[in-house]
């Protein structure tokens, strides 16, 4: 089946956005991971991982940005990563909720809301061809 891409200018925006949130999280986390062990209330190892993961995503954005025309193939993929890690956000939230400071909290919480409403805003971008 094959996939058409509309509002090109308006996708890359958002790619764009995907990239910074997802590469400053990714730096931040992996510079920084013993601090946010102690200030977030997570381990630092999930803090890596996170981090890790949030840098893929970022590269992916990011390469998809740069093109003068997304692959819409490889925007799938990372449509379907997104809503795949917010799935996983989720699980991350209720099995870590309990043991994290009210900002460790506040940043899972986002990190649910804020993958969830790029994966849809991408979504919005990609369409079946007829």
């Amino acid at each position: 089946m094959k996939y058409q891409i509309g509002n090109i200018p308006l996708l890359k925006k958002i790619l764009w956005a995907d990239c910074l949130l997802g590469g400053g999280t990714a730096i931040i986390g992996l510079l920084w991971h013993r601090w946010l062990a102690v200030f977030l209330g997570l381990p630092a190892n999930v803090i890596i991982v996170i981090a890790g993961v949030t840098m893929a995503y970022s590269l992916t954005a990011l390469s998809l940005a740069v093109q003068s025309r997304p692959s819409a193939g490889r925007l799938r993929i990372l449509i379907y990563a997104n809503w795949l890690w917010m799935v996983v956000s989720i699980g991350l939230l209720i099995y870590w909720i309990r043991g994290t400071t009210l900002l460790g909290s506040t940043f899972l919480v986002l990190q649910v809301l804020v993958v969830g409403i790029l994966a849809y805003l991408e979504g919005r971008h990609i369409q079946r061809r007829r």
